[in-house]
């Protein structure tokens, strides 16, 4: 409530500590981790819950979702992205060319396989 000066009146202010004191005395209560319980809870159902996998929704028969799933599939593409980084410490390092048709032919070649 606020007064013709715009000043919170006496009552509200004793009010509004009343229920800050209210307030920390709960946090208080509940301690450092809040409601055990209820994260207990949370904590269950989120492990119940299953994960996303990608490989869900890929058909079940066919040879490019065998592909698709196999284990190869995922090292051959991380060794490509690391070999891609190496490329281009090695681009940074020694390619003195501003644009890709003035470089040597190893850069060029390299830079179109990536």
């Amino acid at each position: 409530c606020m007064t013709a000066s715009g000043q919170k009146s006496s009552t509200s202010k004793k009010t509004e500590e009343m229920r800050n004191k209210q307030s920390k005395k709960k946090a208080a209560a509940r301690g450092v981790f809040g409601d055990t319980e209820n994260m207990k809870e949370k904590a269950r159902r989120a492990l119940i819950r299953l994960q996303y996998n990608v490989q869900d929704c890929y058909h079940e028969t066919g040879i490019i979702q065998k592909i698709a799933k196999h284990p190869v599939l995922d090292n051959v593409t991380l060794a490509m992205i690391l070999l891609n980084a190496c490329w281009m410490a090695v681009d940074l390092d020694l390619n003195e060319a501003d644009m890709l048709y003035e470089a040597d032919p190893i850069f060029q070649v390299v830079e179109n396989l990536f």
